[in-house]
């Protein structure tokens, strides 16, 4: 979990300087990287094992959205799936950073109080 995390950070610092670099689709790339990553990490912190970005994206919605054990101002699906409908333009690749950059601090708060929890 903790190296698919970091790897999620090494993602998010390839968005950014894709950003800097104004190539947008590869920003956008990377942002949605660490979205599915991170995804990927938590679910399995619940030992669920998953083989594809649809399955993990899928059982993300269902074992954390929908049972509400995390909140987002979105359906999940919805969140990653943001470039399906929009051009590779500098506006969106700014503003799925973004997103992509608060999912990945929302899920890191997430999973240490899961461990904090755990560990009483």
């Amino acid at each position: 979990v903790a190296t698919l995390l970091f790897e999620s950070e090494e993602k998010l610092d390839l968005s950014k300087e894709a950003i800097q670099q104004k190539k947008w689709a590869d920003s956008i790339y990377h942002s949605y990287a660490a979205i599915v990553n991170t995804a990927k990490a938590l679910l399995l912190s619940e030992d669920v094992r998953t083989n594809s970005h649809a399955g993990i994206v899928k059982q993300f919605q269902e074992i954390f959205i929908d049972t509400g054990k995390l909140a987002l101002d979105m359906n999940f699906d919805e969140l990653v799936y943001q470039l399906r409908n929009n051009e590779p333009t500098e506006d969106f690749a700014r503003a799925y950073d973004k997103d992509a950059r608060n999912f990945y601090r929302a899920m890191d708060v997430f999973r240490k109080k899961e461990l904090e929890y755990a560990d009483k």
